[in-house]
């Protein structure tokens, strides 16, 4: 007897409790007619409903003022956009109907970047704007395909969840069948035993069977419930996933409503204009010039970055470096105290008014501070965390505090180097593009063209055999457009073959811009000491330097070239006495170069050098200078590093006609005293 056939005729056997047992014999080996009621032990078996477990939608916020949609919304046009260079002034233009003669317009699809305290709207004379109010809720951003992805892989989990549970179901009770099958078997073989009609064979059969299944039945619970386990946990990280990614990507959406008026039979146009953080722009150049010409163009276009939530599309755009959200209402000063105190033979004590080895760090710090003010002064309002005028005053003061703390610790010609004489812009500059352009909302930035300047300038070379055996190409242009051009990185173009990349310095309009245009193999220069003198005269001692500087143009042409060197300057000169005997060729009668580089050690020829000017026929400059000094001290040249450092900055904010490269500093190392 097959084993589903043992299933059945023990279920019809309990399905019919009263039948004797002549009637219905489960031991009998008679073929039987099978009742329909197998049963079921397979697994796999698909319920007849899985129960929806789904998670519902996210609910929307219902934090707006006006949570039911609004009626007849409109979006209106993007038509002018002003970039600052932290934010930008939007500017929509809202078509009135005729016959609208009062309403309301709500605008919809305001960016999330929006400041709501700058939003107001200007009617044309014929519309009359009365009101206009800012309303926000919490929306999932339009982004939203990985929701809709985690949502799937959900629902999916769900059905297999439910699908597990229910064979778990099933099996149980299969395995509560199995029981009372066995119970049946054992009480029936008992009864048999007792009245000697045992079949001991189909017995032990059916015991083995029902133990066998059983075995089955709880190894198949095991693992229903493991899975089960496995998919609750799977839901739970998509759970968490899901309500991770709508926490980080839920955006405030705006509306605005305008309330307006107009007359009968007449249409019009409003503007909106606000605010939105989340862009700006910074300059960026390319230069282009050539060896034969005197005109240089610069290209000069804006990088920009644009993630406020909304697309300009053919817009006009202006460019701008005010600061729009500066108060109207100037700051306060507050004293400034300090106290003595403590043992002078303190470390920190002695700061004040002895931190000089570290002068181009102080500057450094300086300058940090005046753009923290600057940071302080033009702080975005808004959606940000609102200052108020006291809380501003505080926070600039305490700034200046830590300015004037860095003046107390600084040696007099370092504080004086510290005052911040030029901002990083010039004045406010605005540039209003010709064309009209197009930026989307993304993260990356885009390029934009402000204007292409056709300059005129002066070509020379520039050399420093002291510093380097090969001369630069150098240009002094003129900034004759009308605008000033903002500090930025530059990429360098020659007979347009890439140079190099440099940084150009803010430069006003009418003012000169020097650009360097990468080293000439062509010209060579060369640097020799000729001749040292050391002789007693008195109680003094005199060394005399005699200097030969080489300059070789193997080029075709004549070059106009810079020449430069230096002697040591000394801070007391009734110490050491400098004397520069006057070069038989002349220094450079240059106003700016006079004014502050030339007393300060730095020596500059203006040349022609003829072409094939090499070997036997190279140009010669030669200069002579003495030392004169006490003949029982020695020179020194102590602190030359630090002194460095404090004129290579005051070169860097100054120009003072030193040249491509950093001047500053005496050079040279110890110089011993006389031998007796």
């Amino acid at each position: 007897m097959t084993r589903y056939r043992w299933i059945a005729l023990l279920f019809a056997a309990m399905a019919s409790p009263v039948a004797s047992a002549q009637e219905f014999d489960p031991f009998d080996n008679t073929p039987a007619a099978v009742p329909n009621t197998t049963l079921n032990t397979t697994p796999g078996t698909t319920p007849a409903a899985v129960p929806d477990t789904t998670p519902a939608a996210v609910p929307e916020p219902t934090n707006m003022e006006d949570s039911a949609p609004p009626e007849n919304p409109v979006v209106g046009t993007i038509r002018r956009v002003t970039l600052y260079r932290n934010q930008a002034l939007v500017t929509r233009e809202l078509k009135v109907e005729p016959n609208q003669q009062a309403g309301v317009i709500t605008v919809v699809d305001l960016p999330d970047q929006l400041v709501p305290d700058s939003v107001y709207a200007e009617g044309d004379g014929i519309v009359q704007v009365r009101a206009v109010r800012v309303t926000s809720r919490m929306q999932l951003a339009a982004s939203d395909a990985k929701v809709r992805e985690l949502e799937a892989s959900i629902e999916e989990l769900s059905e297999e969840k439910a699908l597990a549970e229910q064979m778990m179901q099933v099996s149980s009770e299969n395995l509560a069948s199995l029981k009372n099958v066995g119970d049946f078997a054992a009480h029936k073989t008992n009864d048999d035993l007792n009245r000697g009609t045992l079949n001991a064979s189909t017995a032990i059969e059916l015991t083995d069977y029902v133990m066998k299944t059983r075995g089955e039945l709880v190894m198949e619970q095991l693992e229903l419930q493991a899975k089960v386990k496995k998919l609750t946990r799977q839901l739970e990280v998509l759970e968490n996933q899901i309500s991770q990614w709508v926490a980080g990507n839920q955006r405030e959406q705006y509306e605005s409503k305008i309330f307006i008026e107009c007359p009968a039979d007449q249409g019009g146009t409003v503007l909106l204009n606000y605010l939105v953080g989340g862009c700006g722009w910074a300059p960026q150049y390319s230069i282009r010039g050539s060896v034969d010409s005197q005109d240089f163009s610069i290209r000069y276009s804006a990088m920009v970055q644009q993630i406020s939530g909304e697309s300009w599309d053919d817009v006009i755009l202006t460019l701008s470096t005010a600061s729009p959200s500066v108060s109207a209402t100037g700051p306060s000063l507050t004293p400034f105290r300090v106290s003595a105190g403590g043992d002078f033979s303190n470390q920190a004590a002695q700061r004040v008014g002895n931190l000089s080895a570290d002068a181009l760090n102080i500057n450094e710090q300086a300058q940090a501070i005046r753009r923290q003010q600057r940071s302080v002064e033009t702080e975005a309002f808004g959606k940000a965390s609102k200052s108020s005028p006291m809380q501003r005053d505080l926070q600039l003061n305490k700034l200046a505090g830590q300015l004037q703390t860095l003046e107390l610790e600084a040696e007099a010609n370092v504080a004086a180097r510290m005052a911040d004489d030029a901002d990083d812009e010039v004045a406010t500059q605005v540039y209003t593009l010709e064309q009209s352009v197009s930026l989307e909302s993304r993260r990356q930035q885009q390029l934009v063209q402000i204007d292409e300047l056709k300059l005129a300038g002066q070509m020379y070379h520039l050399a420093i055999p002291l510093l380097t055996s090969y001369a630069y190409r150098e240009a002094e242009i003129t900034n004759t457009s009308s605008m000033g051009l903002l500090g930025g990185p530059a990429a360098v173009y020659l007979d347009d073959r890439f140079v190099g990349q440099t940084n150009l310095l803010t430069t006003a309009s009418g003012q000169r811009l020097l650009v360097g245009f990468g080293a000439d193999q062509q010209v060579r220069i060369r640097r020799e000491l000729r001749s040292k003198e050391d002789t007693i005269r008195g109680g003094n001692r005199n060394l005399e330097f005699n200097y030969r500087l080489v300059v070789s143009n193997f080029k075709k042409k004549d070059l106009n070239l810079r020449l430069y060197d230096r002697i040591p300057v000394v801070n007391e000169a009734r110490d050491v006495t400098v004397t520069l005997t006057p070069p038989e060729s002349p220094l450079s009668t240059d106003a700016l170069y006079e004014r502050i580089a030339k007393q300060r050690g730095i020596l500059r020829w203006d040349l022609t050098v003829p072409a094939d000017s090499n070997g036997s026929k190279a140009l010669d400059v030669e200069y002579t200078y003495g030392l004169e000094f006490d003949r029982n001290r020695t020179l020194s040249t102590e602190e030359m590093e630090q002194q460095a450092q404090i004129d290579y900055f005051y070169q860097q904010q100054t120009g003072g006609g030193m040249g491509g490269g950093g001047m500053g500093g005496m050079g040279g190392s110890f110089m011993p005293g006389p031998q007796r």
